[in-house]
Formats: structure tokens, sequence, C-alpha cells
């Protein structure tokens, strides 16, 4: 059943976002997979895993393309120096707002 509603969904996606999206899932799996100790008993697995380190690093990879994502859903035509602000200064809670406020900004026609 949820392989039947991620292809759904995959279809109402373009190839672009398609690859944002698993890219992202991939990091989140290699995260939670990192972040156990597999050196310990299979009924001990998941009292392992630091779930704080987990929800952090998700958060991150979730949030840190969001201005990319909106930017690129609104057809902005500043994406790619946007993308470089994003990529180059996101890192910083500033340049991130800046991206963010900057790909929400509509142009007067």
């Amino acid at each position: 059943m949820l392989a039947a509603n991620m292809a759904q969904a995959g279809s109402k996606l373009s190839g672009r976002e398609a690859a944002v999206y698993s890219f992202c899932l991939l990091v989140i799996g290699v995260l939670v997979i990192g972040s156990i100790d597999w050196g310990v008993d299979i009924d001990l697995l998941f009292s392992q895993i630091d779930w704080s380190f987990a929800v952090r690093w998700t958060l991150l990879v979730l949030l840190y393309p969001l201005p990319l994502v909106i930017a690129h859903r609104r057809h902005h035509r500043n994406l790619p120096a946007l993308a470089v602000i994003n990529l180059g200064l996101g890192w910083t809670v500033v340049g991130w707002v800046c991206a963010l406020a900057w790909s929400l900004y509509r142009e007067r026609q």
C-alpha cells in the first residue's frame, strides 16, 4: 500500500522534484542508520538510536532546501542566484532567512 501511494505521489512530481525528495529520503536514511550502534543485540536496536540527533538532522535536511523548493515552485526568475545564496550562506541563519524571503518575494509586473 505504501509503495502504491509513493508511486501515485511520484507521478505528480517533476523529475527534478522527485530527485530532490529522493535525495532527502536518502540523507534521512543515512542519518538514522548512522546513529545506530550496530554492535548491540537486535532487541536493543531501537533503544540505541540517538533520536535527538536524528530529529535535528531530519529537520535540517528538510528545511535547508526550502527556499529553493519554494522558488522553483513559483518559477522565480532569479533561481540560480537564490541557489548560490542558499547553498553558500544558508548555513548561517541570516543567509537562510534572506534566501527564504527572496524566494517568497513576488515581483510586480
